[in-house]
């Protein structure tokens, strides 16, 4: 399977162009034609004029992408696509932009939720511990205290971008899953 990524291209005139849809891989299907996705490397000079399948206005055009520059928290990445008619490709190159407080704001709570929820499920999943009838050590339940209340205290660290899950409890091997990445801010 290709990683190959296009856009959807329509032609106004011999000089004018505009996106339809994109970046995407090729389709299974597009049109009458079943496979569609193969042309990729069977005849890819099919792909960027369809006139042969009926479409004498659409192509798929192949994406070039920039390296995407560093970012935080408070900016955003804009993708720019540029098309380019002699070599029927799109080129993406990207922008930062300062994000207003409200924006800035909103990216940190929704964050914060994500982390909430995953600290959630390690809460949960660790309740039993703190029981009075577990039959566990004293130091094994205060390891598990101090471990669920480092989860608790996860949400209020200033900078929802810097933290490191606390280590999973040892003295007594329950099983728990280890932790899935830290969320992000950044978009794939």
């Amino acid at each position: 399977m290709s990683t190959n990524q296009y856009f959807l291209v329509n032609k106004i005139d011999n000089q004018n162009y505009f996106i339809i849809q994109g970046p995407m891989q090729l389709p299974d299907n597009f049109g009458p034609t079943s496979g569609f996705n193969v042309l990729e490397e069977s005849s890819p000079e099919l792909l960027s004029d369809l006139t042969w399948q009926g479409n004498s206005n659409l192509g798929f055009w192949k994406a070039n992408f920039d390296t995407k520059p560093d970012y935080n928290i408070s900016q955003s990445l804009i993708p720019n696509n540029s098309l380019d008619a002699t070599s029927k490709t799109c080129n993406v190159t990207y922008t930062i932009k300062t994000l207003t407080a409200q924006e800035l704001s909103e990216r940190v709570e929704v964050l914060r939720s994500q982390i909430r929820m995953i600290r959630d499920r390690y809460l949960s999943l660790t309740d039993f511990t703190q029981l009075s009838d577990v039959p566990f050590s004293t130091q094994a339940k205060s390891e598990f205290a101090t471990f669920r209340q480092q989860l608790r205290d996860l949400p209020n660290t200033s900078d929802p971008t810097t933290i490191i899950w606390p280590s999973i409890p040892t003295l007594v091997n329950i099983n728990l899953p280890p932790f899935p990445p830290v969320p992000t801010y950044r978009s794939s």
